[in-house]
């Protein structure tokens, strides 16, 4: 009887293990429910609103018609997979509409909807559309943690069924980072327990500045695909909108003005944008004179938030303004 008691034992311990774990998975996850802890909020967009895409399986998409309450915002995914509250449409022949082309930053990462460039453009230049009778549009293609050829892709893909006036690409610095490929979470990897750990993890082995990896990305074969997938965006856009594209530098926030560690890399990046003859503006001389945390989400998530967002929009609008002028004729 002695191999009856030890299975019970076995078995005791094993019941015991499953319910520390699942109390454990229980508290973590009501106590992230509403939290602003940005590795946990990352897990969470990329389990809830993510998924193996079928057009391009090497990376992920938003999924149609998700919801996730993530940095404090309710976030809405559409059925087309853009975050948006209205569903896709079709563009009106009335309409002057704008695709915001980007990563987490056009995304609107740690802010609602209404203070994302796609919805502060149609604020801001509303009234001036209005008064020859046109309605302006923003389109949020932004998606977090993609690179420019991921951009690519999904610009290409959405405008096959409806071709905007314009695009606007947003690109951050670590848009130069190379494809990789991405697996579809297995059922442990989608537990709070998991996220958890993995989270904290992360933030032990990243031990390396984030200048040096910005600057290291511009120097590898990564920088190299993505300003192929840059070009190949230019003249897609000059083929198939009314105003090409317009594009927007943004920099780290952390580090910007001309003592920054990372200038070098910026002035890489401004001279391939220049060469290649791209309408761009560089956000730097416009940022740099508020105070670095008065643009963050929070203190130690450096995306842009709403004031930032609608600073950036005003130099912007300075550049679409023109554009929707020449439509109205």
């Amino acid at each position: 009887m002695i191999w009856i008691k030890k299975l019970g034992e076995i078995l005791f311990f094993l019941v015991s293990c499953f319910l520390v774990l699942l109390l454990t998975e229980t508290m973590l996850k009501g106590y992230f429910r509403d939290s602003l802890d940005l590795d946990m909020e990352m897990w969470k967009y990329a389990v809830n609103l993510k998924e193996k895409g079928e057009e391009y399986p090497n990376y992920h998409v938003h999924k149609p018609d998700s919801q996730a309450f993530l940095m404090g915002n309710r976030v809405t995914i559409n059925d087309m997979g853009l975050r948006d509250e209205l569903d896709f449409s079709m563009k009106d022949k009335n309409e002057f509409s704008i695709f915001f082309v980007g990563d987490s930053f056009t995304f609107g990462w740690g802010v609602s909807n209404d203070e994302t460039f796609s919805e502060l453009i149609e604020k801001k230049l509303e009234s001036k559309a209005a008064s020859c009778g046109l309605k302006i549009r923003g389109y949020n293609l932004g998606v977090g943690n993609y690179n420019s050829i991921h951009e690519l892709d999904l610009l290409t893909s959405i405008s096959r069924f409806t071709a905007p006036d314009l695009v606007v690409l947003t690109h951050f610095i670590n848009d130069a980072e190379p494809v990789i490929e991405s697996d579809r979470p297995a059922w442990y990897q989608r537990t709070y327990l998991f996220g958890f750990v993995q989270s904290k993890l992360m933030r032990i082995n990243q031990r390396k500045e984030f200048t040096n990896y910005y600057s290291d990305l511009y120097k590898s074969e990564g920088w190299s695909g993505n300003q192929r997938a840059l070009l190949a965006m230019k003249s897609f856009a000059e083929k198939t909108t009314n105003f090409s594209l317009e594009v927007f530098l943004l920099p780290e926030l952390r580090s910007m003005g001309p003592e920054s560690e990372l200038s070098e890399v910026y002035s890489l990046r401004s001279r391939f944008f220049s060469h290649n003859e791209y309408n761009f503006t560089d956000l730097s001389p416009y940022l740099s004179r508020f105070e670095p945390e008065a643009l963050f989400v929070s203190l130690e998530d450096s995306h842009t938030n709403g004031f930032a967002n609608r600073q950036i929009i005003n130099i912007m609008a300075k550049k679409i303004t023109p554009l929707l002028q020449e439509r109205c004729l």
